[in-house]
């Protein structure tokens, strides 16, 4: 099918220089399969745009466990895929989560900051705020930024963003937040606007309300950061 549709819209000279990247997705190869969907997805000289295609060839690379097409998967099924008239994937947070945790679990740098975002952005389309999953993105932002993660590393921001979260009831940001507390006490009030600042609890309540929920160490607060 593959092979077939690139003989069909690309000039020859092109095509020659496809064709052992076209044998290789052909085969099933993951890497190969996702770039070609990236190609279709846009069209590529004399292609035209098969977003379609495109969506089969990155879920046939997401089967195979391929890190950045279930990263772009968990990023579609977070925002929702409308083509023209077309929704090709609705809207679906768990699904969104369920991707983009395998994306994280297997390497992939992109995921763990995509999830935070669309967790942000789908957080405030609802009606309701739900606190837990705004607490959830905003810790993992922290974790992205104290890392380097899919953004570019910033200590500022990642204390800024594990702030919030720990006001909004995040275990491990609270931990982590308590032993800035600890060196810095002081921080709070330079991270965030001084109506939150004046909200945070203190070193040893945050270091409390992370020990209920079983987090004593730096080790348990990472491990209960990631997805």
């Amino acid at each position: 099918m593959i092979a077939s549709l690139i003989a069909a819209a690309m000039t020859p000279e092109a095509k020659r220089s496809f064709d052992a990247f076209c044998k290789r997705a052909e085969a099933g190869d993951p890497a190969a399969l996702f770039r070609l969907s990236a190609i279709l997805e846009k069209g590529y000289d004399s292609i035209p745009p098969d977003s379609t295609t495109a969506l089969k060839l990155v879920q046939k690379a997401a089967e195979a466990d391929y890190p950045p097409a279930l990263n772009y998967l968990g990023y579609l099924y977070g925002s929702g895929y409308v083509v023209g008239r077309d929704t090709l994937i609705k809207a679906n947070k768990d699904s969104m989560i369920s991707y983009l945790t395998r994306a994280a679990d297997r390497g992939d740098q992109k995921a763990i900051s995509n999830m935070a975002y669309l967790l942000l952005k789908s957080n405030s389309q609802d009606s309701v705020a739900d606190s837990t999953l705004q607490a959830k993105a905003y810790a993992l932002l922290g974790h992205a930024y104290s890392h380097g993660i899919g953004v570019t590393y910033d200590h500022a921001e990642a204390n800024r963003c594990f702030a919030k979260a720990a006001l909004l009831g995040d275990p491990a940001a609270a931990f982590i937040i308590a032993e800035t507390l600890e060196i810095f006490p002081d921080a709070v009030s330079s991270l965030l606007p001084p109506e939150e600042a004046a909200k945070m609890p203190d070193a040893a309540t945050l270091r409390g309300q992370a020990a209920k929920a079983g987090i004593t160490t730096s080790d348990q607060a990472t491990k209960a950061l990631l997805p």
